[in-house]
């Protein structure tokens, strides 16, 4: 996978977002400015926390799909049985769609300025493009006939999500090339034929 430059600033970027959305959040917390703050706060512990809270969002929608990617190819290739790939897929749709809700909880407060609004919405979007990903991966195991094509849409569509989000390259996969991808995704039926032999004879043309 390549990085473009700035896209290592996309990250930090992600978090100054998070930043933004709870400064407002805080100012109607209903303390009075002269009151004392509590021992335990300090300066920098709002920034702290905040910078948590926008790198594992990043993080977890990360590996979130790279999870669901290696799951499908590991099963295509017969690494992982049913059984594993199925417990798998369900774990990470769980996890995404409570990351999901909860920030739909934030936006349903109606407190966040309309650009803030707009990243926390992008960002339960992407949570709810893996969240169709899994869901189709789930029928690729379990119906033999299924091609993995529906699987195959939601994955490129949460890269775009995801690289758009991050600042990552966005012009591929990050998790297969073309050409791997047509040969170890769940929309490969089998495995290339081996090419045939010919028996050599020892003469010359």
């Amino acid at each position: 996978m390549k990085h473009n430059q700035p896209g290592f600033r996309g990250i930090f970027l992600l978090m100054v977002v998070f930043l933004t959305i709870v400064a407002p959040m805080a100012a109607q917390s209903g303390a009075k400015s002269g009151d004392a703050p509590p021992k335990e706060e300090f300066p920098g512990d709002i920034d702290v926390a905040l910078y948590a809270v926008g790198s594992l969002s990043a993080s977890n929608l990360y590996l979130s799909y790279l999870v669901l990617g290696t799951v499908a190819d590991s099963y295509s290739q017969g690494i992982y049985t049913e059984e594993v790939a199925a417990s798998l897929t369900n774990e990470a749709m769980f996890m995404n769609t409570n990351a999901q809700r909860a920030l739909e909880q934030l936006l349903s407060r109606g407190r966040l300025a309309a650009e803030d609004a707009a990243a926390v919405q992008r960002i339960a979007q992407t949570y709810s493009t893996l969240t169709k990903e899994a869901e189709a991966l789930i029928l690729f195991i379990n119906d033999k006939e299924n091609t993995g094509e529906e699987f195959q849409t939601y994955r490129r569509e949460a890269w775009q999500q995801i690289s758009t989000l991050l600042g990552l390259d966005s012009s591929g996969d990050s998790t297969a090339s073309a050409s791997e991808e047509a040969s170890d995704s769940p929309a490969a039926q089998s495995s290339a034929p081996e090419p045939e032999t010919t028996e050599d004879t020892g003469s010359t043309p």
